[in-house]
Protein backbone atom coordinates (compact mmCIF):
# COMPACT_ATOMS: atom_id res chain seq x y z
CA UNK A 1 0.00 0.00 0.00
CA UNK A 2 1.40 3.75 -0.83
CA UNK A 3 2.25 5.49 1.94
CA UNK A 4 0.30 8.02 1.32
CA UNK A 5 -3.10 6.14 1.23
CA UNK A 6 -4.97 6.25 4.94
CA UNK A 7 -7.83 5.90 6.22
CA UNK A 8 -10.52 8.16 7.22
CA UNK A 9 -13.65 7.41 9.54
CA UNK A 10 -16.26 9.78 9.19
CA UNK A 11 -18.95 10.14 12.16
CA UNK A 12 -21.66 11.20 9.62
CA UNK A 13 -23.62 14.68 10.52
CA UNK A 14 -20.95 15.22 13.23
CA UNK A 15 -17.69 15.92 10.89
CA UNK A 16 -17.06 17.78 7.76
CA UNK A 17 -19.63 18.12 5.23
CA UNK A 18 -21.27 14.86 4.08
CA UNK A 19 -22.09 16.08 1.25
CA UNK A 20 -17.99 16.43 0.01
CA UNK A 21 -17.68 12.85 0.54
CA UNK A 22 -17.93 10.61 -2.12
CA UNK A 23 -15.30 8.58 -4.86
CA UNK A 24 -12.59 10.96 -6.63
CA UNK A 25 -14.00 14.38 -4.16
CA UNK A 26 -10.94 16.45 -3.78
CA UNK A 27 -11.23 18.18 -0.24
CA UNK A 28 -8.89 20.91 1.36
CA UNK A 29 -8.86 20.68 5.10
CA UNK A 30 -7.34 22.87 7.47
CA UNK A 31 -9.16 26.36 6.25
CA UNK A 32 -11.83 26.74 9.50
CA UNK A 33 -11.98 24.57 12.81
CA UNK A 34 -13.58 21.11 12.37
CA UNK A 35 -16.41 20.10 13.88
CA UNK A 36 -14.57 18.64 16.97
CA UNK A 37 -12.97 21.51 17.71
CA UNK A 38 -15.98 23.93 17.12
CA UNK A 39 -18.43 21.90 18.97
CA UNK A 40 -15.66 21.93 21.99
CA UNK A 41 -16.04 26.18 21.62
CA UNK A 42 -19.61 25.96 21.30
CA UNK A 43 -21.02 24.02 23.85
CA UNK A 44 -23.08 25.86 26.46
CA UNK A 45 -23.73 24.25 30.11
CA UNK A 46 -27.09 23.81 29.74
CA UNK A 47 -29.99 21.32 31.49
CA UNK A 48 -32.05 20.26 28.60
CA UNK A 49 -35.03 19.84 30.66
CA UNK A 50 -36.32 19.68 33.74
CA UNK A 51 -39.44 19.98 35.30
CA UNK A 52 -41.05 23.31 37.16
CA UNK A 53 -42.95 23.27 40.62
CA UNK A 54 -46.24 23.23 37.97
CA UNK A 55 -44.53 20.23 36.10
CA UNK A 56 -44.29 22.20 33.21
CA UNK A 57 -41.08 21.37 31.53
CA UNK A 58 -38.45 23.75 30.98
CA UNK A 59 -35.67 23.78 28.31
CA UNK A 60 -32.38 24.99 27.85
CA UNK A 61 -31.83 26.40 31.02
CA UNK A 62 -28.26 27.04 32.67
CA UNK A 63 -27.46 24.31 34.76
CA UNK A 64 -26.57 26.55 37.49
CA UNK A 65 -30.08 28.14 37.82
CA UNK A 66 -31.59 24.70 37.46
CA UNK A 67 -30.25 23.99 39.92
CA UNK A 68 -30.98 27.11 42.73
CA UNK A 69 -34.43 26.96 41.32
CA UNK A 70 -34.39 23.47 42.81
CA UNK A 71 -33.10 24.18 45.49
CA UNK A 72 -35.05 27.04 46.66
CA UNK A 73 -38.26 25.59 46.00
CA UNK A 74 -37.42 22.21 47.86
CA UNK A 75 -37.67 20.11 44.67
CA UNK A 76 -34.24 18.64 45.18
CA UNK A 77 -35.17 14.93 45.61
CA UNK A 78 -33.33 11.54 44.55
CA UNK A 79 -34.45 11.37 41.29
CA UNK A 80 -33.73 15.51 40.28
CA UNK A 81 -30.70 14.92 42.44
CA UNK A 82 -29.49 12.29 40.12
CA UNK A 83 -30.22 14.02 36.87
CA UNK A 84 -28.21 16.76 38.11
CA UNK A 85 -25.60 14.92 38.57
CA UNK A 86 -25.45 13.33 35.20
CA UNK A 87 -25.77 16.52 33.41
CA UNK A 88 -22.96 18.16 35.90
CA UNK A 89 -20.42 15.11 34.75
CA UNK A 90 -21.28 15.58 30.79
CA UNK A 91 -20.68 19.22 31.37
CA UNK A 92 -17.56 19.28 33.14
CA UNK A 93 -16.54 16.88 31.00
CA UNK A 94 -16.83 18.83 27.73
CA UNK A 95 -15.07 21.89 29.68
CA UNK A 96 -12.23 19.32 30.51
CA UNK A 97 -12.38 18.76 26.97
CA UNK A 98 -11.81 22.25 25.80
CA UNK A 99 -9.24 22.87 28.57
CA UNK A 100 -6.89 20.40 26.98
CA UNK A 101 -7.26 21.18 23.44
CA UNK A 102 -6.18 24.66 24.11
CA UNK A 103 -4.04 23.17 26.46
CA UNK A 104 -2.15 21.01 23.32
CA UNK A 105 -2.56 24.16 20.75
CA UNK A 106 -0.57 26.32 23.27
CA UNK A 107 1.93 23.87 23.05
CA UNK A 108 2.13 23.50 19.79
CA UNK A 109 2.12 27.20 18.72
CA UNK A 110 4.94 27.61 21.24
CA UNK A 111 6.95 24.64 20.32
CA UNK A 112 6.06 22.70 17.09
CA UNK A 113 4.26 25.38 15.31
CA UNK A 114 5.07 23.26 11.64
CA UNK A 115 2.63 20.58 12.70
CA UNK A 116 -0.88 20.64 11.86
CA UNK A 117 -3.24 22.05 14.57
CA UNK A 118 -6.07 19.53 15.96
CA UNK A 119 -7.95 22.43 15.72
CA UNK A 120 -8.86 21.99 12.07
CA UNK A 121 -7.32 19.29 11.23
CA UNK A 122 -8.62 15.80 10.04
CA UNK A 123 -8.02 12.34 11.81
CA UNK A 124 -6.22 9.67 10.01
CA UNK A 125 -5.01 6.31 10.24
CA UNK A 126 -3.29 3.52 8.70
CA UNK A 127 -5.32 -0.21 8.53
CA UNK A 128 -3.57 -1.03 11.33
CA UNK A 129 -5.15 1.05 13.54
CA UNK A 130 -8.89 0.95 12.56
CA UNK A 131 -10.09 -1.90 15.05
CA UNK A 132 -9.24 -0.17 17.67
CA UNK A 133 -10.51 3.56 16.49
CA UNK A 134 -13.73 1.48 15.22
CA UNK A 135 -14.28 0.48 18.85
CA UNK A 136 -14.02 4.07 20.15
CA UNK A 137 -16.76 5.30 17.79
CA UNK A 138 -18.73 1.70 18.66
CA UNK A 139 -22.36 2.56 17.77
CA UNK A 140 -21.88 6.09 15.99
CA UNK A 141 -23.30 7.00 12.76
CA UNK A 142 -20.26 6.83 10.49
CA UNK A 143 -18.43 5.23 7.52
CA UNK A 144 -14.88 4.44 6.33
CA UNK A 145 -13.21 6.22 3.59
CA UNK A 146 -10.09 5.37 2.02
CA UNK A 147 -8.59 8.39 0.82
CA UNK A 148 -4.68 9.95 -0.65
CA UNK A 149 -3.01 12.77 1.00
CA UNK A 150 -0.65 15.34 -1.00
CA UNK A 151 0.95 15.87 2.26
CA UNK A 152 3.05 14.69 5.30
CA UNK A 153 0.36 13.89 8.11
CA UNK A 154 1.72 14.29 11.31
CA UNK A 155 1.58 10.89 13.91
CA UNK A 156 0.96 10.61 17.32
CA UNK A 157 -0.68 8.52 19.97
CA UNK A 158 -4.25 8.41 22.12
CA UNK A 159 -2.04 7.26 24.98
CA UNK A 160 -0.75 11.05 25.43
CA UNK A 161 -3.86 12.77 25.53
CA UNK A 162 -4.55 13.22 28.89
CA UNK A 163 -7.68 12.22 30.80
CA UNK A 164 -10.67 14.89 31.71
CA UNK A 165 -9.21 14.86 35.86
CA UNK A 166 -5.96 16.37 34.88
CA UNK A 167 -4.67 19.44 35.97
CA UNK A 168 -4.12 22.28 32.95
CA UNK A 169 0.19 21.85 34.25
CA UNK A 170 -0.17 18.07 33.49
CA UNK A 171 -1.52 18.47 30.28
CA UNK A 172 0.80 21.26 28.94
CA UNK A 173 3.50 18.55 29.75
CA UNK A 174 1.25 15.62 27.68
CA UNK A 175 1.38 18.00 25.35
CA UNK A 176 5.03 18.43 24.81
CA UNK A 177 4.62 14.61 24.64
CA UNK A 178 1.98 14.27 22.07
CA UNK A 179 3.99 16.64 19.86
CA UNK A 180 7.18 14.89 20.44
CA UNK A 181 5.96 11.71 19.29
CA UNK A 182 8.31 10.24 17.05
CA UNK A 183 7.81 6.14 17.25
CA UNK A 184 8.93 4.54 13.98
CA UNK A 185 6.83 1.11 14.56
CA UNK A 186 2.88 1.55 14.04
CA UNK A 187 0.92 0.61 16.99
CA UNK A 188 -2.51 0.47 16.82
CA UNK A 189 -3.46 3.33 19.46
CA UNK A 190 -1.57 5.93 16.60
CA UNK A 191 -3.35 8.75 15.20
CA UNK A 192 -2.56 10.90 12.36
CA UNK A 193 -3.46 14.68 11.72
CA UNK A 194 -3.56 15.94 8.61
CA UNK A 195 -4.44 19.95 7.54
CA UNK A 196 -4.32 20.08 3.25
CA UNK A 197 -5.72 18.16 -0.02
CA UNK A 198 -7.34 15.04 0.04
CA UNK A 199 -8.55 12.57 -2.27
CA UNK A 200 -11.27 10.37 -1.32
CA UNK A 201 -10.73 7.02 -3.16
CA UNK A 202 -13.57 4.92 -1.89
CA UNK A 203 -15.59 3.94 0.91
CA UNK A 204 -15.38 0.63 2.75
CA UNK A 205 -17.42 -1.20 5.18
CA UNK A 206 -16.67 -1.14 8.42
CA UNK A 207 -17.33 -5.30 8.88
CA UNK A 208 -14.17 -5.41 6.87
CA UNK A 209 -12.47 -5.05 10.22
CA UNK A 210 -14.81 -5.00 12.61
CA UNK A 211 -17.99 -7.40 13.13
CA UNK A 212 -20.66 -4.93 12.90
CA UNK A 213 -19.09 -2.19 15.52
CA UNK A 214 -20.36 1.01 13.48
CA UNK A 215 -23.73 1.57 11.63
CA UNK A 216 -23.67 2.73 8.45
CA UNK A 217 -25.74 4.62 6.26
CA UNK A 218 -26.88 3.66 2.77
Amino acid sequence: MEENIFYHIHKVGECFNDKQWYEGAIINIGNEYNFFYKFCTEFEAKYSTYYDKDNEPVNNVPWQKVYKYLLSNNMLNFDKAYGLLESANHIISEYQMLLRENAYEEIRKEFFNHLPSRTSCIWLCKEKQLKFWLKQFKGRNCKIFMVKVFGKPFKSNNNLLVGPSDSYNHMKEMAQKYWAYNAKEEDEKDEYLYVGKIKVIKEISPDKFLNVICKTTS
